[in-house]
Order: C-alpha cells, then sequence, then structure tokens
C-alpha cells in the first residue's frame, strides 16, 4: 500500500494530521495529503451532526437525512471528533430540552462550527436553552413534541420565507420531513390539514 493510501486511512479513522506526523510520515507529504482528502470530503456533501438529544431521535433524523442521500457523521462522545466539522459541508445541532451528558460537547460543536464558518441550522426544543448565541446566518428551527401543530405552524412559515432564497433549503426540508417523523403521525395529518386548509 503507498503512503498516500496509509494517510488517507489513518485520516478516514480519524487521526490528526499532526498525529500521523509523530508517527513518522513526512510532514509535507501528510499535509498535502490532508489537503487533498479535506477538498474531497467536502465535495461528498457530509454532514456533521452535533447532538444532545434521546438517541431515538437522532436515529430517526439520521436515517430520513441518509435516505434522501446526505452522508451523515455524527458527533462522538469526547471533543476529538471536532476536527471532523472541518470536512462538513453543513453542521446540524439537535438539542432537546432535558439535557445531557453531550451538552458541552455541543456547545464546543456550534463554536467550531461558527468558527469554521460553516452552514449551521439548528434544532432547537421548547425549553430548551442555546449554549451560545449564534449568529443571525444560523438557521433555528424550533420544535415541541408536545404541541406538534404550533410546530408544523412555525415550520411551514419558515419554509415558505426560505423557498428559493436559501443554499440550504433542500437540507432545511429534509431535516423537517424528519422532524415530523419523530413528531409522529399526528404531526402528519396537522401538516396536511394545514397544507390543504391553505390550498382554500
Amino acid at each position: 500500500m503507498s503512503v498516500t493510501k496509509i494517510i488517507e486511512q489513518l485520516l478516514e479513522e480519524g487521526y490528526e494530521p499532526a498525529e500521523i506526523v509523530r508517527m513518522g510520515y513526512a510532514k509535507s507529504t501528510v499535509y498535502t495529503v490532508y489537503k487533498r482528502w479535506v477538498e474531497r470530503k467536502l465535495r461528498e456533501g457530509i454532514v456533521y451532526i452535533a447532538h444532545d438529544v434521546e438517541p431515538e431521535i437522532l436515529g430517526k433524523i439520521v436515517e430520513q437525512l441518509k435516505l434522501v442521500g446526505y452522508k451523515i457523521y455524527i458527533g462522538g462522545n469526547t471533543s476529538s471528533t471536532l476536527s471532523r466539522i472541518t470536512i462538513a459541508k453543513a453542521v446540524i445541532a439537535i438539542l432537546s430540552r432535558t439535557l445531557g451528558y453531550r451538552r458541552s460537547l455541543v456547545r464546543e460543536e456550534i463554536q467550531r462550527a461558527i468558527g469554521e464558518e460553516k452552514p449551521l441550522i439548528i434544532l432547537l426544543e421548547e425549553g430548551a436553552v442555546l449554549p451560545i448565541q449564534p449568529p443571525d446566518s444560523v438557521v433555528i428551527i424550533r420544535y415541541d413534541r408536545r404541541d406538534p401543530e404550533k410546530t408544523i405552524r412555525n415550520i411551514i412559515s419558515m419554509l415558505v420565507e426560505r423557498k428559493g432564497k436559501d443554499p440550504l433549503y433542500e437540507l432545511i426540508l429534509a431535516i423537517v420531513i424528519a422532524l415530523v417523523a419523530v413528531l409522529g403521525v399526528i404531526a402528519l395529518v396537522k401538516i396536511l390539514d394545514l397544507i390543504l386548509g391553505e390550498e382554500k
């Protein structure tokens, strides 16, 4: 196996370029391979998901995004996964109202995404608090599992406002579909009622 392939494999496994250099590989080679690897990953359209939400909600959202063709990288249990934000085309942060063990990591992930000027979408459950005040460019989708109708109304008005204007529109739409799956059949019925009611 060539040195380039070995370095790429190590990058895929999550090693940082500095760690690979410490393994004995030439610094110039490592960083040349790293630059090409990052560029290729950006073209792949990977979405990084920062999360502090129940596994079943995270699972439904990830499943839906994969169904429509997004490649997903889910934030891990330590800050070592923060470097993966560099290769992401966009970052999604999902926060529930119940504080979990990842809240401080989500803060770091959001800060990193903002620092690297990555497109950022935050799904924020009613009652949850944002760990930092994001810039105006960040898309915030508020949801309430206890009130699917309110959530759907908020989503519809946001989609109408952003349609045709937002480069993230397709990703936002995929997230909204996933969110409807999280909210369940009742939400689907409500959204159909709202859509049909608006057409009259």
